[in-house]
C-alpha cells in the first residue's frame, strides 16, 4: 500500500469520524485513523546503533590479539542478527496492521455504500389463506438506479423476470403461489465490493385449512318414553 492509498484511507477515516448519523461509523473512522498512525510509526526506520570510537576496536593490551578480534566479530554478528530480527518483526507487525486496515476499510465501505431498499409485504411467518392469496403482493422501493438492479429469488429459484415496476416500486405478484412454506428474497448490490442489501419474507400459503374429523356416533337411545327412578332417603 503506497503513500497515496494511505492518504486516501486517512481522508476517508477523517470523514467517517465526523459522521453524526451513526455512532458505529464514527468509531470505525477513529479506528482507521489509529491504525494508520500505528502503521506509520512501525514503518519508520529505527535509529541506527550508536557508533563506537575506533579505539574500541583495538584488542586490549596483553590479550591474544587473534582471540580478541574473534570475540569482536562474534559480537558484531550477534548485533546484526538481533537488528535483523527486530526489523523483520517490525515489518511483520506493519503488514498485519495494513491487513487489518484493509479489512476494516472493506467492512465499513460495504456497510456505508449498501443500497437502501424499502420493503412491503406480509409480516414474518404470516399465514396466507384463501381470502388473502388473490391480493398477495411483495414490493421494494428505492432510487431508480437501485431498483433497476434488484434480483428476486423464490425458494432459491431466480424469479427476477416476474417482478415488474409499478408506481416507483418493483412488485412481485404472489397470488399464484402453491400451498406450503416459502422464502422470497429481494437483493441489490452496491458500488463498493461486498456491499449488498437483502430483504426477505418467510411465510406459509395454506388455502385448504385444517382437516376436521368427526368421531363415530355413540350408543343409540331407542325412541319412546323414558322412566326415571329416584330414591329419596
Amino acid at each position: 500500500m503506497d503513500a497515496t492509498q494511505i492518504d486516501e484511507l486517512r481522508r476517508w477515516g477523517e470523514k467517517l469520524s465526523r459522521d453524526d448519523s451513526q455512532p458505529e461509523l464514527r468509531s470505525a473512522g477513529r479506528a482507521i485513523l489509529l491504525l494508520i498512525a500505528e502503521n506509520e510509526r512501525l514503518r519508520t526506520p529505527a535509529e541506527p546503533p550508536a557508533q563506537h570510537d575506533g579505539d574500541d576496536d583495538e584488542p586490549p593490551a596483553g590479550d591474544d590479539p587473534y582471540e580478541a578480534r574473534r570475540q569482536q566479530r562474534a559480537r558484531r554478528a550477534a548485533g546484526s542478527q538481533k537488528r535483523w530480527f527486530h526489523n523483520a518483526f517490525r515489518l511483520a507487525i506493519a503488514g498485519a496492521i495494513i491487513a487489518a486496515l484493509v479489512f476494516a476499510t472493506l467492512a465499513v465501505g460495504a456497510r456505508v455504500s449498501a443500497p437502501s431498499l424499502d420493503a412491503l409485504g406480509p409480516a414474518a411467518g404470516a399465514g396466507i389463506g384463501p381470502a388473502l392469496l388473490p391480493t398477495l403482493k411483495f414490493s421494494v422501493g428505492g432510487s431508480p438506479s437501485v431498483l433497476g438492479h434488484v434480483h428476486w429469488r423464490l425458494d432459491g429459484q431466480d424469479v427476477t423476470s416476474k417482478a415488474l415496476p409499478y408506481r416507483g416500486r418493483v412488485v412481485f405478484d404472489g397470488s399464484s403461489l402453491k400451498d406450503g412454506h416459502h422464502v422470497l428474497k429481494a437483493s441489490a448490490s452496491g458500488s463498493f465490493p461486498g456491499s449488498k442489501t437483502t430483504k426477505a419474507w418467510r411465510f406459509v400459503v395454506d388455502t385448504k385449512g385444517p382437516e376436521i374429523a368427526f368421531d363415530a356416533p355413540g350408543p343409540q337411545i331407542p325412541p319412546g318414553d323414558i322412566d326415571f327412578l329416584a330414591e329419596i332417603d
